[in-house]
């Protein structure tokens, strides 16, 4: 698998777009992790790993797992929060494949993935 680089924005960027900043659960861990409310007893925990090029997008309604889903290849994460809508989408690359991971938090959570051969 060829590399690429991961491209993440800054950690004012998420307090900007989604009102919450990234954290890491050690100095030691190179892992991001951020976790979002939306307003129907759904959490959304997105973490990201720069280095790993890995991304992690747990679903919680009221403690139970909706979705836990794990992708390595990210190459770009987007943050968008306009008209009440708030959305967080990664890109992916790899030799094979490419495609785009949206997960909007605001109003309702709802995700959608598209990957595809290249």
């Amino acid at each position: 698998m060829s590399h690429q680089n991961f491209i993440v924005p800054s950690d004012s960027a998420f307090l900007e777009a989604l009102g919450e900043e990234p954290t890491s659960p050690d100095a030691a861990d190179s892992s991001r992790t951020i976790t979002l409310e939306s307003g129907a007893d759904d959490r959304v925990v997105f973490s990201f790993d720069v280095p790993g090029t890995s991304v992690r997008i747990q679903w919680l309604r009221k403690s139970k797992t909706v979705l836990d889903l794990f992708r390595e290849g990210a190459t770009l994460v987007r943050l968008e929060s306009d008209r009440g809508n708030q959305l967080i989408t990664v890109s992916f690359h790899t030799d094979s494949l490419a495609g785009d991971l949206s997960i909007q938090i605001w109003p309702e959570v709802a995700i959608t993935d598209r990957l595809l051969m290249r």
